[in-house]
């Protein structure tokens, strides 16, 4: 397994990851980093992915105002920190970080995309750059 994923999974020590990131960066390569908090301080990250369990580790469709408020909230956070910092491009275009929401299972997907919305819509984030990675489950496109 280790030999299969070594080329797309990479250690995480500080050393070797911006390593990597610059060689990258040098090449025009944009890099996805899928791991939080710190992340967003490394000047070597330009892209972010979250997962709404990274978040908060109580999703419940049972309690989804409440689930997706405290989603929100948290998201939010992430978002004004990723708008603070900044990737400079190999063409030495600076940018802000940009953070998408990424949608792990198929049942969340109604509240992933609540919260990605709601966030968005809240006073002060009109200019962060965001994203949000949906999955589609076949039998639902089509029309019955």
């Amino acid at each position: 397994m280790h030999q299969e994923t070594a080329n797309v999974i990479l250690r995480a020590e500080r050393d070797m990851l911006t390593r990597h990131l610059e060689q990258r960066r040098l090449e025009g390569v944009r890099m996805n980093v899928n791991f939080l908090g710190e992340a967003l301080q490394y000047p070597e990250i330009e892209v972010i992915s979250v997962k709404i369990s990274t978040i908060s580790s109580q999703i419940s469709s049972l309690t989804s105002r409440h689930t997706i408020s405290i989603l929100c909230d948290r998201l939010e956070h992430l978002y004004r920190d990723a708008a603070k910092m900044k990737f400079t491009r190999a063409n030495d275009v600076e940018i802000a970080n940009f953070v998408y929401l990424d949608m792990e299972e198929y049942r969340d997907m109604s509240i992933t995309a609540d919260v990605f919305m709601q966030t968005l819509d809240r006073p002060g984030l009109e200019h962060v750059t965001a994203g949000i990675a949906l999955q589609a489950y076949i039998p639902d496109s089509f029309r019955t």
